[in-house]
């Protein structure tokens, strides 16, 4: 069992990058068309050929009987096919035409069980293959005094000049294998590479390959119409972002919720091995669903090199407040963006060279004791762990920490490194969440499914318990 998700999660991965990487596919097999059929125009030499059938017989004065003559006539055939074709009737040709060699080839067969030869001769140009045909006929009596004489050749059709060549050039054919050709070795070093590169590719490789465990699952949304205009954050308060990823939103923040309430925690920590891994994506959706629970929230971005999350929530630049004064100060109430759909902000649009240094010179404990006083979940959102060491200092100082990886993106021993190294400075590593982790469209809609069966039979089983309910009262007050 356990070898067959495998194989079918491989195949997903493949799946997928043919997908992500279709493009190339298709670019490589039209240059091959392209340069396949180039080929074929540049070297193309064209071909004439002529052809005609000749009937062995033997003369009427031949003393054979029936039997002997057919049996005579076949065994001719195959020495004219053979004198024919030989180099010695070759140069006697090119000797009448003036020619140093034969301009042409000549090809004889016999029809099987026969008597009948047939003659092909191709040449460079129509007129040399019908005059080497033409002279091979007045010539072959010549060369041909040592064989019996009473066989002679009788022609069966007329010699015709060619017109076409023979040798058409296929455009099409040759555009169809050069694309062929081109997208199936393009395909296949892409799955080769793919394979090889040693990334996270599926939800097992998490447990497999990284030192840390798998807490929830983001698969890719798509936006449909609106992938084609302006890039748009995707946040569960919009209307256009799709069921699954909601309900995949919902489901880590129920799992992170209950594991703050059990540890008596309020803090966490988001961050990733790179950016553009989906953290502050993440943090602000896990700040919108613990919200629509009645928690009372803060979002804090503390990502000191490329902050992102006023960005995200669209607020006006000129009423941010400087982050370095609001920690070196303790102004953090002044900072906060109050209500923000629905939850606290306190944002930073400024990039720190050095981060480490301000976050050495204020009291982090101050800081986070402080705001918890005030809510009841603070979601942290914080620079990749290899822009810096501001990250590692960061997750020692706030109660726990979950980690994002992207499907397909870092190499696995870059994301191991990032995720020792915050273990190595006490950071409280609780999970890895895998984002933009790809899934086929109509396994989406089994799920769905699913989940109405789920809810269908639920509602079904609760609505006939509640009816016999009902029959068994009526039963009482009627008894």
């Amino acid at each position: 069992m356990e070898d067959e998700i495998t194989i079918d999660l491989d195949i997903l991965s493949v799946i997928r990058v043919i997908i992500k990487k279709i493009w190339i596919v298709l670019y490589v097999g039209v240059i091959c068309a392209i340069g396949l059929d180039t080929f074929y125009i540049v070297t193309y030499q064209p071909e004439y050929q002529t052809s005609s059938q000749f009937l062995v017989t033997v003369k009427e004065n031949a003393t054979y009987n029936t039997w002997t003559t057919i049996i005579s006539t076949q065994e001719m055939a195959e020495k004219f096919s053979y004198l024919l074709s030989s180099s010695v009737m070759a140069k006697e040709v090119a000797d009448n035409l003036n020619f140093d060699t034969l301009p042409g080839v000549i090809e004889t067969s016999v029809l099987d069980e026969s008597s009948i030869v047939t003659v092909n001769v191709k040449a460079d140009s129509p007129i040399n293959a019908y005059n080497i045909m033409n002279n091979l006929i007045s010539s072959y009596s010549d060369v041909s005094m040592h064989m019996d004489e009473d066989a002679i050749l009788e022609p069966l059709d007329e010699i015709r000049l060619p017109v076409t060549p023979s040798n058409h050039l296929n455009s099409r054919r040759n555009l169809l294998i050069g694309f062929a050709v081109g997208a199936v070795v393009s395909m296949g070093l892409i799955i080769l590479y793919e394979l090889l590169k040693d990334d996270i590719k599926t939800e097992k490789h998490v447990e497999k390959k990284l030192d840390i465990s798998l807490f929830g699952t983001l698969y890719e949304e798509k936006r449909g119409y609106l992938k084609f205009r302006k890039k748009r954050n995707i946040l569960i308060n919009d209307i256009t972002t799709g069921f699954e990823y909601v309900e995949n939103i919902k489901t880590i923040r129920s799992k992170l919720e209950h594991y703050l309430t059990t540890n008596k925690m309020k803090s966490v920590l988001i961050t990733s091995t790179l950016e553009n891994e989906g953290k502050s994506t993440l943090a602000v959706n896990l700040a919108l669903s613990f919200s629509k629970t009645g928690a009372k929230v803060l979002l804090v971005d503390m990502d000191l090199k490329k902050p992102s999350l006023h960005k995200i929530l669209t607020l006006d630049q000129s009423k941010i407040m400087s982050l370095e004064q609001t920690l070196e100060n303790k102004k953090y109430q002044q900072a906060i963006f109050k209500n923000i759909w629905g939850i606290d902000v306190i944002v930073n649009d400024k990039t720190f060279i050095d981060s480490e240094l301000l976050l050495e010179n204020i009291d982090l404990n101050d800081l986070f004791n402080e705001l918890k006083k005030h809510y009841d979940y603070i979601i942290v959102d914080s620079a990749p762990v290899l822009a810096g060491e501001d990250t590692a200092i960061l997750s020692s100082k706030i109660d726990a920490t979950l980690f994002v990886t992207r499907q397909n993106y870092g190499k696995v021993r870059y994301i191991n490194d990032a995720i020792d190294l915050i273990k190595d400075t006490g950071g409280n590593l609780i999970g890895c969440i895998l984002t933009r982790c790809f899934k086929l469209p109509f396994t989406k809609m089994v799920n769905y499914g699913h989940y109405h069966n789920y809810y269908g039979n639920h509602y079904r089983k609760l609505f006939k318990e509640s009816q016999e309910e009902i029959k068994k009262s009526q039963g009482d007050l009627n008894g």
